[in-house]
C-alpha cells in the first residue's frame, strides 16, 4: 500500500485520475441513496415553470434539473444530481490543470486530490442540485482561459479572452458571486504594470461583454 501511495505522489496524472475516478463513483452512489435536501427540492420544484430567472438565484442551476427532468421524464435525484457530478469532475480536472501550470505538475495533482477531500466539495457542491456546482466549474474555466491569455504565448489571445468571457458569463448564470472573478481580474490588470498594456487590446473588452450578454437573463 505504501509502495502504491508514493507511486501516485510520483505519477501527477494518476493522482488526479484516481481521485476523479473514486469521487464521482462515491457521489454517484450517494446520489441514488440520498433523498434531496431543502435547496434541492425548492430547485427541482421552482424550475417546473420555466423562466428566464428567479427570485433569489439566476437561472442555470434551476434550467439544468428543468430540461433533465423534460428529457428523462423523471425527477429522480439520481438523475437530477447527475450533470452536477460531471461538472465537478470537471472542476477537479481543472483545479490540477490550473495548478500544474501555474506551480507545477504534483501542486495541481495534491490540489485536486484536496479539493474532493474537503467535505462541503465532495458531498454537497460536488454532486447535489445547487448553484455552486456549475458556479465552481464554470469560474475555474474562466481562470484557465484568462491564465493562458496572459501567461501563455499565443497567436490568439483574443480566442482565449472569448472563452473566458463565455465561461464567466456562464458563472454569474450560477450564481451572482461570480461578479468576483472579472472584478479581480480588471482590479490584477489594472495594478499590474506588467499587464497594464492589456487592457489597451480587444481581449479583456470583447470578454466583458460577452459576459454581460450571458449574464442577461
Amino acid at each position: 500500500m505504501r509502495h502504491r501511495a508514493a507511486a501516485l505522489g510520483r505519477d501527477p496524472p494518476a493522482l488526479v485520475a484516481l481521485v476523479l475516478a473514486a469521487g464521482t463513483v462515491l457521489r454517484l452512489v450517494l446520489a441514488a441513496t440520498l433523498g434531496m435536501g431543502v435547496d434541492e427540492s425548492y430547485a427541482t420544484v421552482v424550475a417546473r415553470a420555466p423562466s428566464l430567472s428567479y427570485f433569489d438565484h439566476p437561472p442555470l442551476s434551476f434550467w439544468i434539473p428543468a430540461l433533465l427532468a423534460r428529457v428523462a421524464g423523471t425527477e429522480r435525484a439520481v438523475v437530477l444530481r447527475l450533470p452536477f457530478i460531471l461538472l465537478f469532475a470537471g472542476t477537479t480536472w481543472l483545479t490540477y490543470r490550473i495548478g500544474a501550470r501555474l506551480f507545477g505538475r504534483a501542486a495541481g495533482a495534491w490540489a485536486a486530490a484536496l479539493l474532493n477531500l474537503a467535505p462541503v466539495f465532495a458531498v454537497s457542491t460536488g454532486g447535489w442540485v445547487l448553484p455552486d456546482g456549475p458556479l465552481d466549474c464554470f469560474m475555474l474555466a474562466a481562470v484557465w482561459c484568462v491564465s493562458r491569455a496572459l501567461l501563455t504565448p499565443s497567436r490568439a489571445p483574443t480566442a482565449w479572452w472569448m472563452g473566458a468571457g463565455l465561461a464567466a458569463g456562464l458563472a454569474a448564470l450560477s450564481k451572482y458571486h461570480a461578479v468576483f472573478l472579472p472584478a479581480g481580474v480588471a482590479l490584477f490588470l489594472a495594478t499590474s504594470r506588467e499587464h497594464r498594456r492589456v487592457l489597451r487590446t480587444p481581449g479583456p473588452w470583447v470578454a466583458a461583454a460577452i459576459a454581460a450578454a450571458c449574464a442577461l437573463p
